[in-house]
């Protein structure tokens, strides 16, 4: 019964982290977004719209990273650091977090 009920719960904690995966993504997306429609915008705008595009989540300025190195295309990425609850899915990570990377890119379709 122990066995089961730790399974669950690491079910569970696998359902969180992709939970919030997704709503990593799509914050990341709403940035890219923001990028390519606006190619000339700052850093901090474009992170401003990451963390208003999943305010719930947390995210702050170091964990979002925004390229402008390519003419053609805007590129955001998150990391996030997951804090489950069971230790057998805190052991895929360092021991206390998972950390969550996603990344979107996007053509410049902005002046």
């Amino acid at each position: 019964m122990t066995v089961m009920l730790w399974l669950c719960l690491g079910g569970v904690d696998l359902g969180r982290a992709y939970g919030y995966h997704i709503g990593l993504t799509d914050a990341a997306r709403t940035g890219a977004r923001y990028a390519a429609l606006l190619p000339n915008a700052t850093e901090a705008t474009i992170k401003d719209q990451v963390r208003a595009g999943q305010p719930s989540l947390g995210i702050t300025d170091p964990m979002i990273n925004v390229d402008r190195s390519q003419a053609d295309r805007r590129s955001v990425s998150v990391t996030y650091p997951f804090t489950p609850f069971t230790p057998f899915v805190a052991a895929l990570g360092d021991g206390a977090t998972l950390p969550l990377r996603t990344g979107v890119t996007m053509p410049v379709m902005g002046p």
